[in-house]
Formats: C-alpha cells, sequence, structure tokens
C-alpha cells in the first residue's frame, strides 16, 4: 500500500535478526529504518547509483521476519512515499520484497524536509513489536533540510533517546556540498556518519546470506536436508576463500570497502 505523507525523505527498514556476522553479512537482531532523500538536491545519476546501491546493501543483510532482517523503503522530499505501512507487511520480509521497494522508488525531486521523516521513524519503531531488537535508523542524504539544521536537534535526540536508536547518517553528493554538521546533529556522533562515493561493487555476497522469507521456510529445509552434502561442501570452500580474503574480512571480492562500512555501522554502530 503505497503512502504519501508532508515531509520527504526515502526510508529504508532493515531488521536484521540473531547469530553472529560474516564480514559483509548482517544477522544481528536489529530494526533498521534507513532514510533516503530523492529531493531536488539529488540528481538522476546519484539516484540511480542509490537504487543500486541499496539493492547490493539487502543481498549481504540475511532477510527473515524471525531470524534476519526486515526492511521499510520509505522515498522522501516533501512527501513520504512508502509500498509498506509497517514492519507486519509482506513487502519487508523477503528480498524480493525488498527489492520491489527499491525499485519503486521515484525521483520525485522536491524539498528535502527531514523534520518529517524523523517522526515517521518514531511511528515506525512504535508499532516494531520486537523490543529485544537494536533499533538503527539510517539517514540517506545531502543533510540539507528546507528546515533548517538547528530544527533537526531535539527531534533527532528524541529519536535516539525514545527507541534507543542507532543512527546513521550517509551523505550523499560532493563533500564540499553534504551538510556534514547536520548528519553528525542526526548521528548524534561523529564516527556513525559516512559519505557515499558509490564505489562499484559486483554484486558478491556471502554464502551464509539465504533469502530467508519464512513463509517458504519449510520447503526450503526440505530442500536442504536433500542437497546438506553438497550445500555443506559449497559453503566449506567459500568460508576457506573468506579467510583469505583482505585483512578487512572481505566476504566476497565483489563487495566494496565502502558497503562493507555501511554494513559495519548497521549491525555494530
Amino acid at each position: 500500500m503505497a503512502r504519501k505523507i508532508v515531509g520527504a525523505a526515502l526510508i529504508l527498514v532493515v531488521l536484521c535478526v540473531s547469530g553472529e556476522v560474516g564480514a559483509n553479512l548482517c544477522s544481528k537482531k536489529l530494526d533498521i529504518i534507513i532514510a533516503a532523500d530523492v529531493s531536488g538536491s539529488m540528481d538522476d545519476n546519484q539516484f540511480t547509483q542509490l537504487q543500486t546501491f541499496l539493492s547490493t546493501l539487502v543481498d549481504n543483510i540475511k532477510i527473515s521476519k524471525t531470524s534476519g532482517a526486515r526492511v521499510i523503503v520509505l522515498a522522501f522530499d516533501d512527501q513520504i512515499n512508502s509500498l509498506a505501512s509497517s514492519f507486519s507487511d509482506k513487502v519487508t520480509t523477503s528480498r524480493s520484497g525488498i527489492k520491489t521497494q527499491i525499485n519503486g522508488l521515484q525521483f520525485t525531486a522536491g524539498s528535502t524536509v527531514i523534520d518529517t521523516v524523523i517522526e515517521e521513524a518514531k511511528d515506525l519503531l512504535s508499532s516494531a513489536n520486537r523490543d529485544t531488537a537494536q533499533k538503527v535508523v539510517v539517514f540517506v542524504t545531502d543533510g540539507v533540510n528546507f528546515n533548517g539544521t538547528d530544527s533537526l536537534v531535539l527531534p533527532a535526540q528524541e529519536l535516539r533517546d525514545t527507541f534507543n536508536a542507532r543512527v546513521i547518517g550517509l551523505g550523499i553528493g560532493e563533500a564540499n556540498s553534504v551538510n556534514i554538521p547536520g548528519l553528525r546533529i542526526l548521528a548524534g556522533q561523529n564516527d556513525r556518519v559516512l559519505i557515499l562515493t558509490f564505489e562499484p561493487s559486483s554484486g558478491g555476497k556471502c554464502c551464509d546470506d539465504d533469502d530467508d522469507d519464512d513463509d517458504d521456510d519449510d520447503d526450503r529445509k526440505r530442500r536442504r536436508r536433500r542437497d546438506d552434502d553438497d550445500d555443506d561442501d559449497e559453503c566449506d570452500d567459500r568460508r576457506r576463500r573468506r579467510r583469505r580474503d583482505e585483512d578487512d574480512g572481505g566476504c566476497s571480492s565483489g563487495v566494496s570497502n565502502e558497503l562493507k562500512n555501511v554494513i559495519k555501522l548497521i549491525c555494530y554502530g
């Protein structure tokens, strides 16, 4: 179900659940909202790069209603648009559903209104119904708010304090055009702010990262039991290759260092 709300931003909500993290695989129990900017301060090329980046990000996060990530994607400028209205929507718990959300984003080129996106993030987190999950909100924007930077101070602090939310600011654009102080106000600390250059990835992902849509779990388990020997051999080989990878723990040489850093922020803070 699509929604429009005054205030602009794109929010991607990712929920990671349980387990240990491979170098580029998020498998912790997290409720994540990522808000991405589709305002006029972006351009067509940046918007396309953003969609590709988010799609690759999802490829490297375990997706599951119970044992992995749930993801909501909201697009914002002076309106908010989403194909999901809550974490309970099916499009949030399968990789195909999340990619449908990402591919459905529209470059609407309005004004950048971050204040309203913060309020929307609060509403989504308040109904997440996973008390033991770490809440994460990722803003993908140039940080230049229509209502000014100062208007973000109290709402951002309330978002972090009320929900114990880990807030991450990902800047888009040339370094001299990104409002880094604004991103730092959102995140609450400097080491949770990065400027994206959209460093190319070749689409690699971790062996453990299956598309765990819970509606299909039983079928997958039956198939896995039949293929255990082959699967175990393949995963063992890939894990050995991973251990031989670079010192930064590359799960696959196809995953960029930039993407690895974003996943580490999402999973570890």
